[in-house]
């Protein structure tokens, strides 16, 4: 690894699975709720590309549209691979879960944003690639926060089973976030399932604000 010295550690044939999810600690617990609830509302960001389709659709036409969408996802993700480092730079010197709180709360502004581009409706492509790129952050802010978080919390001698229930936890957010925001969005309409999404993930982003 560039820049990173990860220390060896002994393996520790002692422990018990069910008995360390047990003795992981009361924070971690109300921090895997903060998680959970953000992550229901969670949905795959390649929602977003169908999301942009139809926008531009009337104007460009669909296979204009469709690669329109395609290069704003390209923005995304470059967002995202840009603002890793930063992110995690500065949670070391400021703390974490102010910032975690942050990129949660953005995330409910995403999700307002498209709410906000249907309900116009706003098919301009310099607002949906500011929401492309504060998508891609939120992303950044996500993944590389929640993991040190848990490495905060938990004792070096548990975090691969800490690292296992968090990941347990997210799959299961994002399993419910894609079932209610495509239901509500094939049966009611885009707007509502933006809606959902965005109250969800403001109300994950109190949570974990809130945690002490």
């Amino acid at each position: 690894m560039v820049m990173v010295t990860e220390r060896r550690r002994a393996p520790h044939h002692g422990l018990r699975f069910w008995a360390t999810v047990r003795s992981l600690p009361g924070s971690y617990h109300r921090f895997l709720v903060g998680v959970g609830v953000f992550g229901a509302g969670d949905y795959a960001h390649t929602l977003l590309i169908l999301a942009s389709i139809q926008l531009l659709t009337p104007i460009y036409g669909v296979v204009q549209a469709a690669q329109l969408a395609a290069l704003l996802y390209v923005g995304h993700n470059v967002l995202y691979t840009g603002a890793s480092y930063p992110i995690g730079a500065i949670s070391d010197r400021f703390g974490r879960r102010g910032l975690l709180s942050l990129g949660y709360l953005l995330g409910a502004l995403v999700s307002v944003g498209f709410l906000i581009a249907f309900a116009l409706p706003l098919p301009n492509i310099g607002y949906l690639l500011l929401l492309f790129a504060l998508a891609g952050t939120y992303i950044a802010a996500e993944d590389a926060l929640e993991g040190a978080l848990t490495a905060d919390f938990v004792e070096p001698q548990i975090r691969g089973t800490a690292y296992g229930v968090m990941g347990t936890v997210n799959g299961v957010g994002d399993l419910i976030a894609s079932v209610i925001v495509g239901f509500l969005w094939t049966v009611i309409s885009p707007q509502t399932a933006f809606a959902y999404a965005a109250a969800v993930m403001l109300v994950g982003a109190i949570v974990m604000y809130r945690l002490r």
